[in-house]
């Protein structure tokens, strides 16, 4: 992440950036990206912080233990950010630690070997949620997985031959316990978040009704029972005076 001791993360003045931007448009909206923000920054400096995120040297309060929507300390966390102005995180539980997005290696030769010390919750070495699917309202979230976290299954992976990155697939494997036959690369060094969303349904304006209104019609009853009328002293009037 982006920031120096003693001042405001750089990605917190850009969420408040962004919030401010999009205020007032009254349009259903879906954000996606890397935040570079776990809901667990900034950090106390005595918390694991294998991916020096943000920690208390900015000149942000630590964030409270297990933070909620109502709980958390939004002004230095772009997460918190995007949640208290009304976007919803799609999921899955940002806060829950398989669901961590970031710890595999540079090489992209699966976790990064001291990560994977340093991530007792997340057996693939992953340590931090950076990665989120953001929707405002107008915006129904139907499902949310991740997509490339369970290194070191092939599928979705490649094998890759580089000596460094099969030393890196190989003592990996060995600190994991599995067997790796073949060293498989991951697709880029953070996990992917997926979202099925569904709109709503869009406003229909209300069609126009083709049908004269009420008015109309009393006009043209009110025009017969008259030319009736007329017809009718036009009939008694030739009748008496043909008599």
């Amino acid at each position: 992440s982006l920031w120096s001791e003693g001042a405001t993360p750089v990605n917190a003045l850009q969420a408040q950036e962004l919030v401010e931007v999009v205020d007032g448009w009254g349009l259903p909206l879906v954000v996606v990206g890397d935040f570079n923000s776990d809901p667990r920054d900034p950090r106390p400096l005595t918390a694991p912080n294998p991916g020096l995120q943000p920690d208390t040297t900015t000149e942000c309060q630590a964030q409270v233990e297990s933070p909620s929507h109502m709980t958390a300390r939004a002004e230095c966390s772009p997460y918190w950010t995007m949640v208290r102005a009304g976007f919803r995180d799609a999921g899955p539980d940002a806060l829950d630690p398989m669901n961590a997005t970031w710890g595999s290696s540079a090489l992209l030769a699966g976790p990064d070997p001291d990560r994977l010390a340093q991530a007792p919750n997340n057996p693939y070495g992953y340590t931090d949620r950076l990665d989120y699917v953001f929707t405002s309202s107008g915006i129904e979230v139907v499902e949310s997985s991740l997509v490339s976290a369970t290194w070191p299954t092939p599928k979705g992976l490649w094998e890759c031959t580089d000596a460094q990155q099969v030393e890196n697939a190989n003592l990996a494997a060995t600190i994991m316990g599995v067997e790796l036959p073949r060293a498989f690369c991951l697709p880029t060094d953070h996990v992917g978040v997926r979202a099925t969303l569904k709109s709503g349904e869009p406003a229909v304006a209300p069609q126009a009704d083709d049908r004269p209104p009420v008015l109309f019609w009393l006009v043209i009853l009110g025009l017969i029972a008259a030319l009736s009328g007329v017809i009718s002293w036009w009939a008694i009037r030739r009748s008496s005076l043909e008599r």
